[in-house]
């Protein structure tokens, strides 16, 4: 099943190959063409755009697999869960980072946490 099941290298590849067979201008050859005489398989569009999109999106992890070559580290389905760790971990919050707080919880006055408990005097504010 295209891509998971290929090396990270094919699948970079046959991208590159694609993209030079659809920048020629004569013979005119399309995406799904072009997709179909690179990797001899049917275009399926939405498998395309989202593994097409990690490839583009990655261009650091494309020159680390690329060179790789067929071994079992370097599958097309490491470079994605390699990609989704990069995603979580940009995701999450920095160390040391202060806590998102929402505005309703907040002093209008001083910037200051709102109290638990706040008193009738600071309510009345």
């Amino acid at each position: 099943m295209w891509p998971t099941t290929f090396f990270a290298v094919d699948v970079i590849e046959g991208f590159q190959r694609m993209e030079a067979l659809v920048s020629q201008h004569r013979p005119c050859i399309f995406v799904e063409t072009a997709f179909e005489m690179v990797y001899g398989l049917p275009f399926k569009k939405a498998t395309y755009t989202y593994h097409h999109g990690l490839y583009v999106k990655n261009p650091v992890l494309v020159k680390k697999y690329k060179p790789m070559g067929c071994t079992e580290d370097s599958s097309w389905k490491n470079f994605i869960t390699k990609v989704e760790t990069v995603i979580e971990i940009q995701d999450s919050p920095k160390i040391g980072a202060p806590p998102v707080v929402d505005a309703m919880e907040m002093c209008p006055y001083c910037d200051e946490p709102w109290p638990s408990n706040p008193s009738q005097q600071l309510i009345e504010v």
